[in-house]
């Protein structure tokens, strides 16, 4: 779905362009970060050094498109860098 009409103004094409490429640059951030091992988006978002919420909202998208896995329900576990005491999925790179 695009992100601007091709009725709107060139303004909002050209934020639909930026979005997209803000988009591509922090999916290869997480790609990278994550690596072959289990992470929680926490985790992630320590390793790049941004909020967790960013890494949240990109990590079903990646899932969506094969290359991250979570992990299954029985084996969400602590984030090591929350300390909510909440258990919560982990994610790693697709095998």
């Amino acid at each position: 779905m695009p992100l601007a009409r091709t009725t709107d103004p060139q303004s909002s094409h050209d934020a639909a362009q930026r979005a997209e490429e803000s988009r591509i640059y922090q999916n290869e951030r997480i790609l990278r970060a994550m690596g072959r091992h289990w992470q929680t988006a926490g985790e992630i978002a320590q390793a790049i050094g941004v909020e967790s919420v960013k890494v949240s909202r990109r990590l079903a998208a990646l899932r969506d498109s094969g290359f991250i896995e979570m992990c299954p329900d029985d084996d969400r576990r602590l984030c090591s860098v929350n300390t909510s005491g909440v258990r919560v999925h982990t994610w790693r790179a697709a095998q």
